[in-house]
């Protein structure tokens, strides 16, 4: 990654962080903190409101979530046809046990919320 673009709030890890996105208002991520009854195993949940990323949940460390959510923005950027420069990857790849129709993120748990 050669920078990030999202900006984060600076939260201590008991209060969730936002992510933005460009000039928006609205915020675009929340990396909510591990819940106290250890229901998601201890780990931070990722959440985001991009197109078909709506429910759609990851859970890993604060750093590993940071990191997932700009994966998420540059894969959605990517299908409106733009690239981020400097970005040699290709983003459109689809894990073989993934359906190619409904491509979901790859995490140790994920799901959709209902």
């Amino acid at each position: 990654m050669t920078g990030t673009r999202i900006r984060w709030s600076d939260a201590p890890e008991t209060v969730e962080v936002i992510g933005w996105v460009g000039t928006m208002a609205s915020h675009v991520f929340t990396i909510w903190p591990p819940e106290e009854d250890g229901e998601n195993g201890g780990e931070y949940l990722l959440t985001g409101r991009l197109p078909d990323h709506h429910g759609t949940r990851f859970y890993g460390t604060r750093d590993e979530l940071k990191a997932e959510a700009e994966d998420w923005l540059e894969r959605f950027v990517s299908s409106l046809g733009a690239v981020f420069l400097g970005r040699a990857r290709r983003v459109d790849r689809v894990p073989a046990e993934r359906s190619p129709r409904r491509a979901g993120p790859v995490g140790r748990r994920t799901g959709r919320v209902p």
